[in-house]
């Protein structure tokens, strides 16, 4: 019954037209209402003139009573038309009983048939009732099935109705009774059957258009999406498709509280936008009932209410459901849906399988984007602290001339406090943004550092081909050198505008020199040194490596060498670790070299300690370090 009355919409708020004209359409009762008061009304109209006509007071009684009955049906119906098919069932039982009671008190020989009418209210009333209200209709018509024969048995003060139309009352009140139980037998019975059919239904349904929703939503998601709230949006308009939901919204852990990812209400003011977040309390006991896995429970104000809880309580919030987003065993999300309606938030529960089934799609479609966005947000934080804190300290690396010993410059590289590979860290920073900062903050320091270096050395600085091109930016790092300065592009990077390159290092001047480096191992292959005319040409580590025993490598080398002699420019070795590889560099005419055998990265200190230990003992300027050394 309580399924029914669920189901007829009883008890909710109010309906729209559509679905007032389909209840009505299924109330059977109803089609029965427009001829019981085309019966009503005749009789009425019958009575009142045939009591005038005789001058009966007892007839013209009947007559009015009639109209009475006639009006409460009016009022049942119009009742009905407005979907309030419980109180238009009251109201029709009401005006029986009540009617029949009178009549039995002014009319002899009705209280035979009135004891009928308690039955036909009772009947009139279960197919839309409650248990709750069950019992008190049942006790009431009982009280009044007692009732009624004495009414019937007391002294009639009225004189009685003479002829055919006094007999033909009593007659006409129990057709009329036997016809609407009758007929309230019928709809009660094809209720239930139609109502336990509608449930069956409507699980399959329900079902149905959860899988092809998570269908649906999980095609969308395979294209991109441009945010993880993009994503959560989708998966909130599902969830407000269930029968049950009037608000759903998705949130995501953010330091030690929750913030909204996606917000849906059904024409509600719901008191959370994107990007708020809950109250830290409410936060940690959400998050606290999330780690043993989804439930459901009734809306209770928490003790320490802010302002959304008191508006969820302003707006009548009766349950909720809620079901965690995990990835690798951590929440990384939480969906949450609520229903105003106190009728339907005992079913939060049997609805918690869907709910659960969104939760899944999103550890599928939703929780790989936050955990990524979660890590890019950590790790830009880490990399801005180190760029604040300057959490890193460069170190130098000589480029010797081969055929002298002579230093003839410095490689500035980068080292982190914290241990990270510079080329990771440098990585992770363009990916999340932070790119130019770093490198930016890096070469300041490098270039105030090497102002102890040797004087009459170089200094070479890795530049990427995007800063470059920011002429400004690189302008005003390099004004405070105290060397030449030669920036190295590399290879492994691609470049969509060679000509911005080489226009900015033409305004840069004379003072700078253009370095291609890893020259053979990037996807680049020869294109940047034809199209930038660098002033060296640095081979690639990988070539270097065991060229002393590899023809192929020494053929590559070879023809850097000849490019290098045609286009008027230095080739550099790097990577020089062992004195086979030195010797057979030097042999394919390479006349520069870099490498642990000529001297490891060190700090600035160590390169400044020796230029004056030079200079103190008048010796030829030399650098070059055997392997081991710092």
């Amino acid at each position: 019954m309580h399924q029914i009355l669920s189901w007829a919409g009883v008890g909710r708020g109010p309906l729209s037209p559509e679905q007032t004209a389909s209840l009505v359409e299924r109330d059977r009762l109803t089609v029965f209402w427009p001829w019981l008061l085309r019966l009503s009304a005749l009789f009425a109209c019958a009575s009142l003139g045939a009591g005038w006509g005789l001058q009966d007071v007892a007839l013209v009684v009947v007559g009015w009573l009639n109209v009475a009955f006639t009006g409460a049906l009016l009022v049942s119906a119009w009742l009905a038309r407005r979907g309030r098919l419980l109180d238009a069932r009251l109201v029709a039982a009401v005006a029986v009983t009540s009617i029949g009671l009178v009549g039995s008190y002014l009319v002899p020989d009705v209280h035979r048939g009135i004891t009928l009418l308690p039955i036909l209210s009772v009947v009139l009333v279960l197919p839309a009732v409650s248990r709750s209200r069950t019992i008190p209709v049942v006790g009431l018509a009982a009280a009044a099935g007692l009732v009624t024969p004495l009414l019937g048995a007391l002294p009639k003060t009225l004189p009685p109705i003479q002829g055919a139309l006094g007999m033909a009352y009593p007659w006409v009140i129990l057709i009329t009774i036997t016809a609407i139980i009758v007929v309230a037998i019928v709809d009660y019975a094809n209720e239930a059957r139609d109502a336990q059919s509608r449930l069956v239904e409507a699980g399959r349904l329900r079902d149905r258009s959860n899988a092809e929703r998570i269908a649906i939503i999980a095609s969308r998601a395979l294209h991109a999406q441009s945010t993880p709230e993009a994503t959560a949006g989708l998966i909130a308009d599902a969830l407000l498709k269930l029968p049950v939901v009037e608000i759903a919204a998705l949130f995501e852990p953010h330091g030690a509280g929750l913030r909204a990812l996606a917000v849906r209400t059904d024409d509600l003011e719901f008191p959370i936008k994107v990007g708020d977040r809950l109250n830290p309390s409410r936060a940690e006991y959400l998050l606290g009932r999330a780690a043993n896995g989804a439930w459901a429970e009734d809306w209770k104000p928490p003790r320490d209410p802010s302002d959304h809880t008191m508006r969820l309580t302003e707006l009548g919030t009766k349950g909720c459901a809620y079901a965690p987003i995990m990835n690798q065993g951590e929440i990384v999300g939480l969906i949450v849906t609520s229903t105003t309606d106190a009728s339907q938030a005992a079913h939060m529960i049997a609805d918690l399988p869907a709910v659960r089934e969104f939760a899944a799609l999103a550890e599928t479609i939703l929780a790989p984007a936050l955990v990524s966005r979660r890590n890019d947000a950590a790790v830009r934080e880490r990399i801005s602290t180190t760029i604040a804190a300057e959490a890193f300290r460069p170190v130098y690396q000589p480029l010797v001339d081969l055929d002298s010993g002579t230093t003839m410059g410095y490689e500035a590289l980068t080292r982190f406090d914290d241990g990270s590979p510079p080329d990771q860290m440098f990585a992770s920073a363009l990916a999340c943004g932070l790119g130019n900062e770093l490198e930016i903050a890096t070469l300041r320091v490098a270039i105030r550092s090497a102002r102890t270096l040797p004087r009459g050395s170089w200094l070479s600085l890795n530049v990427s081909p995007g800063l470059m091109t920011e002429f400004s930016t690189l302008e005003r790092l390099i004004a405070g050198a105290t060397c030449l300065i030669v920036l190295e592009v590399t290879e492994h990077e691609e470049i969509d505008d060679y000509a911005a390159i080489r226009e900015a290092r033409a305004r840069l001047g004379s003072a700078t020199r253009l370095a291609v480096d890893d020259a053979g191992a990037g996807a680049a292959n020869f294109r940047h040194l034809v199209e930038l005319q660098p002033d060296f040409v640095k081979v690639d580590v990988s070539l270097v490596r065991g060229v002393d025993t590899d023809v192929r490598r020494q053929a590559v080398i070879v023809g850097l060498v000849h490019f290098a002699e045609a286009a008027r420019c230095e080739v550099i070795a790097e990577g020089i670790e062992s004195s086979a590889e030195l010797a057979m560099v030097r042999k394919l005419g390479v006349h520069l070299g870099q490498g642990y055998l000529l001297g490891r990265p060190s700090p600035v200190e160590i390169w400044e300690d020796r230029g004056h230990q030079l200079r103190r003992g008048r010796d030829r300027p030399s650098s070059v370090l055997p392997v081991g050394a710092a």
